[in-house]
């Protein structure tokens, strides 16, 4: 799985979403997920890193599970964070340093900040690989801060 990982992020073998928009699929079994509308939100990629990858595999990966899904209505899906400053890859990163590389490193897209149908709703981070936990804990922080959401839930294909 991380050989395939691998490929889809660094290579641009896109055609690889199909397969992780399935295993999101499948892990979304869990019913006290799944009986809820969710507003699924892509982990976002920095202007420069989506330049050199030409695509978000955050995104791309939600677009396919939404689709597999039995009821894609029960899933929502909103770009509305963005990254406000490049990081290194936490994948280059030691434990201590990926803890703090994102902080503050996300915040809601300014057009969205006033949208009162996502007060209170439940939001789904979705990213590819989940190690320390703090890509999905910073996003979920700039979600909190604006919209005072009822849940927050993250998904994840692989964990680290």
């Amino acid at each position: 799985m991380r050989d395939l990982m691998h490929r889809y992020k660094y290579r641009r073998r896109i055609h690889l979403a199909r397969f992780f928009g399935k295993a999101l699929a499948r892990t979304w079994r869990d019913e006290r997920l799944s009986q809820r509308r969710w507003i699924a939100v892509p982990v976002p990629l920095s202007r420069a890193r989506y330049r050199h990858r030409r695509y978000n595999q955050s995104l791309e990966m939600a677009r396919l599970f939404r689709e597999e899904l039995a009821a894609p209505g029960a899933i929502r899906i909103e770009p509305l964070l963005k990254r406000i400053r490049h990081t290194p890859r936490q994948a280059s990163l030691d434990r201590e340093a990926r803890l703090s590389n994102l902080a503050g490193a996300f915040r809601v897209k300014r057009r969205h900040r006033n949208r009162s149908d996502l007060v209170g709703a439940n939001f789904l981070v979705i990213d590819d690989v989940l190690t320390t936990g703090s890509t999905v804990s910073e996003c979920g922080f700039a979600l909190r801060e604006v919209f005072s959401p009822e849940e927050v839930a993250a998904i994840t294909v692989l964990r680290g």
